[in-house]
């Protein structure tokens, strides 16, 4: 990956998509989801403040994690402890 797509990237794109226009899209969109989640394309987390305290856990994957650079990172495992918060 080059400098633009570990750095300049990223960060304009956390930018446009953390509007708050779109936080309650987010919101709308993830209300009705529950149980566990396979989030595929983590990027920087901007979802994960909107999922539904009813959600036991939620796995995600990002191509950065995958890329073996070392650059990446992957969160694995539980927003909660399994009984919904």
């Amino acid at each position: 990956m080059g400098f633009y797509s570990r750095h300049v990237f990223p960060k304009l794109c956390d930018c446009l998509m953390g509007l708050p226009a779109l936080a309650g899209l987010r919101k709308e969109i993830l209300a009705g989801v529950g149980g566990d989640i396979l989030e595929i394309g983590f990027g920087t987390g901007l979802n994960l403040a909107h999922y539904p305290e009813h959600v036991r856990g939620i796995t995600t994957v990002d191509r950065r994690a995958l890329a073996g650079d070392g650059r990446g990172g992957m969160i694995v495992g539980g927003t909660g402890d399994g009984d919904g918060g």
